[in-house]
């Protein structure tokens, strides 16, 4: 007979509706410009999957699009902690290994490695291979693991190759510019190893911790401009130290270092089409330029993200 009541109770229990989550255990977010539902959710969890929305509208039955949020909007989040969420997928600190578009500005489109090309949305999860390119006037951001930001000007093709595995120190997270310009911000970690790489059509730029943008101009030359820490470019593919290219004048062997270029704060180097990069050089910032002025801007909370002050 106790079994049966047990039993009788289990079922009464899962026919009885799961109450809404208290406030104490929720969090409540106002909107601020430029933020995304996915951008939200990784400031307050550090990562973002899909799965949240439906738990978020339902917290929020006056938000009919995460896709479309307003600045000043006062939304309601489950509490970060984990305790009391609907699911773990609201727990801080889970290992995630994705890159998400946190903002969208104008006609920004997406090719995924089918060839099938959509207009791309924020909250979109990147899958290797997708090729992000932008129209005259568009932008957009990418954050991936919740540890590097990757921003695309207007006039850029972006491919996102491969998220860096927190297991494998070897396998950073990387892009690949084919035209355009885009700025890069790399969380600060306590190994020198590279984190992430962006290939340039004759170049890799190796970073870490680092402030940076490249540029891809149309007949494949480049440049690299670093704000902050440094940069590893070194050409494509790598030099025969045995036999150097032809572009190197006179009958010396190459060695890396001549292939190899170190730039650091406030250095920009260029890449001409041959690859071999010329010398470091000083640059200044320019107050006149919107984009530089945008991408400086939002770096900050990016590095709150990072849980770092810079």
């Amino acid at each position: 007979m106790r079994h049966r009541f047990a039993q009788f109770v289990a079922l009464v229990l899962a026919l009885v509706p799961l109450s809404p989550l208290s406030a104490a255990e929720t969090v409540k977010h106002t909107v601020a410009s430029g933020e995304s539902i996915s951008f939200i959710c990784i400031t307050l969890y550090g990562h973002y999957e899909s799965a949240m929305n439906a738990e978020i509208l339902k917290l929020n039955p006056k938000l009919a699009d995460v896709n479309q949020v307003s600045k000043g909007s006062e939304l309601v989040f489950p509490a970060p902690s984990g305790a009391g969420s609907p699911s773990n997928q609201f727990e801080k600190g889970a290992a995630v290994r994705q890159a998400v578009t946190t903002y969208v500005e104008g006609d920004v489109t997406v090719t995924g490695s089918g060839g099938r090309v959509v207009k791309l949305a924020p909250n979109t999860i990147l899958n290797p291979g997708d090729a992000i390119k932008t129209a005259p006037g568009a932008r957009a951001e990418i954050i991936v693991d919740g540890e590097s930001v990757v921003r695309v000007k207007e006039n850029t093709k972006l491919t996102f190759r491969q998220a860096h595995d927190q297991a494998a120190a070897n396998v950073p997270t990387k892009f690949s510019l084919d035209f355009g310009s885009a700025w890069t911000a790399v969380k600060r970690m306590a190994a020198t190893v590279n984190r992430f790489e962006l290939t340039l059509p004759t170049a890799v730029a190796g970073v870490h911790g680092t402030v940076y943008q490249a540029t891809v101009g149309d007949d494949s030359s480049s440049v690299v401009k670093v704000y902050d820490g440094a940069v590893n470019v070194h050409a494509v593919p790598p030099p025969d130290e045995t036999a150097g290219p032809t572009e190197v004048e006179g009958p010396h062997e190459v060695s890396a270092s001549e292939w190899t270029r170190i730039v650091r704060t406030m250095q920009q180097v260029k890449i001409p089409r041959s690859g071999k990069p010329g010398n470091p050089e000083a640059f200044k910032k320019s107050e006149s330029d919107s984009w530089e002025k945008w991408n400086s801007e939002r770096d900050q909370s990016a590095f709150e993200i990072f849980g770092e002050t810079r």
